[in-house]
């Protein structure tokens, strides 16, 4: 009877050794690698993984280096996370094309968000995750989906040949419509990815009377249209809904002044966090009935340079100087000493400083007009959190003192600082990560330490050693 008992004993711990898992296996939700398809945004990020088994997969990570959850059968990307929902989408592709940033060239290719990739058109479809992965959405198809803010997004639909409509819809899919047309394509098409509510206010790109200069209408949750404006000699109106920044010079259109369905255009600053509007010209009666603009010779001319502002400041480039300007179009500091050849305003402005190129080199300009550090040789990169980028592979502070060096081989991604659908990784930190590009063309993530991440174990330790 013993001895029974003694070999039942060894039967099942034998069995219990057979079914459970190994101490040297990984979990399930593990990585090797991961591979930076966007920022991470509510602590998750998508990326295409490799597992421990060598199976690969798109999948939307968390900071400790977990698989949150896989994409779902038949889409192919995915976007940031807001309020606790990701858009995901998927495109006909080209025979063999599995990354949307292939290129010969090791830089990002185009990630068209509506049109084409890699020379292949045809509709996009998208539809709604939450943080498990499900999908949401059983009506559309959706021809476009916009990012969830104050609880909905916008989703555009051809309801019939030709016929686009546009709505709001909220998680549960329940729909409000904001324009119906009988076109290609709808009006706001151009700006549909920078049409997301924030702060209780939407931008829609609107066609204007008698086939002029499109305008930005602004409405509030309501559906009310509060005012309208237009861009600043092409610049970009979608910089509006961005969160890095927060006040933009504009064009405001004045219907008061005249009869005139165009209405009157003027220069004005707009702040987006408090929704105001303030015009930086003023009306006078012309003695004819109508009026004019007024014109004041002390005024800085308007010449756009950035249509963003750098902390309530904008950099205006004069032969041989430069002038800061405030939000009042007010000269705050004036230069007739320095020579700056060139501001690439779509890659800076950022963390209270411009990148500018002198004739020897390449430095900061703080919004007091001080340079920060002695020109260098190597052009610059914003990283965000106080850091800059060199070419040579160093990293420094706003002060030029290096902290650390991206990883051998290694560069930053110099993608416009405004987050676009064609270039959904910035290069800036966020949330304590940030992509950078390999000379190979990979791309990976780092940690403000600058240590390169891969496995779920870099991710975990990475995070034991923040503060």
């Amino acid at each position: 009877m013993r001895r029974l008992a003694v070999l039942l004993a060894v039967v099942l711990l034998a069995a219990w050794l057979a079914l459970a898992p190994s101490a040297a296996e990984p979990p399930a939700d593990a990585f090797v690698e991961a591979v930076p398809l966007g920022d991470f945004s509510e602590g998750l990020a998508f990326a295409h993984i490799t597992r421990p088994d060598g199976t690969q997969a798109d999948a939307y990570i968390t900071a400790d280096g977990q698989v949150a959850c896989t994409l779902p059968e038949g889409y192919d990307y995915g976007y940031p996370f807001h309020e606790g929902y990701a858009v995901v989408r998927t495109l006909p592709r080209a025979d063999g094309v599995t990354d949307f940033f292939t290129s010969e060239t090791g830089d990002f290719a185009s990630l068209s968000f509506l049109g084409a990739r890699h020379g292949e058109d045809g509709p996009a479809a998208f539809n709604l995750i939450d943080t498990a992965g499900n999908l949401l959405f059983t009506g559309g198809p959706y021809r476009y989906l916009g990012a969830m803010g104050n609880g909905r997004l916008l989703a555009w639909v051809e309801e019939a040949d030709g016929v686009q409509a546009l709505y709001w819809l909220d998680a549960a899919e329940n729909a409000t419509l904001i324009t119906r047309e009988t076109a290609v394509r709808p009006t706001a098409f151009e700006s549909l990815f920078n049409s997301r509510y924030t702060d209780g206010i939407a931008i829609l790109r609107e066609a204007s009377p008698e086939g002029g200069q499109p305008r930005y209408g602004v409405y509030d949750t309501a559906g009310n249209r509060l005012f309208e404006f237009g861009a600043v000699e092409g610049g970009a109106s979608g910089l509006v809904t961005d969160p890095k920044f927060t006040t933009f010079l504009v064009q405001y259109v004045d219907h008061e002044h005249t009869d005139d369905p165009e209405g009157i255009v003027i220069y004005a600053t707009y702040d987006r966090p408090t929704n105001t509007l303030t015009p930086l010209q003023t009306f006078e009666d012309s003695g004819a009935g109508w009026f004019r603009i007024r014109q004041d010779p002390d005024a800085a001319p308007f010449l756009w340079q950035a249509d963003h502002f750098t902390d309530g400041r904008n950099l205006m480039i004069e032969p041989g100087g430069f002038r800061i300007l405030d939000t009042a179009w007010q000269t705050v500091v004036q230069n007739t000493a320095l020579t700056i050849e060139r501001i690439e305003y779509d890659y800076t402005g950022y963390d209270g400083h411009w990148i500018v190129a002198l004739p020897d080199g390449y430095t900061l300009l703080s919004t007091e007009g001080e340079l920060a550090f002695a020109p260098q040789p190597s052009p610059l990169a914003h990283l965000g959190e106080g850091l800059i980028a060199a070419a040579d592979g160093s990293v420094r502070s706003l002060a030029g003192e290096e902290v650390f060096r991206l990883p051998e081989g290694c560069r930053a991604i110099r993608n416009p600082l405004q987050t676009t659908a064609d270039a959904p990784l910035g290069g800036l930190f966020c949330e304590g990560y940030a992509a950078v590009q390999a000379d190979t063309g990979a791309r990976l993530w780092i940690g403000l330490d600058g240590r390169a991440l891969h496995t779920s174990s870099d991710f975990a330790a990475y995070q034991a050693r923040l503060p």
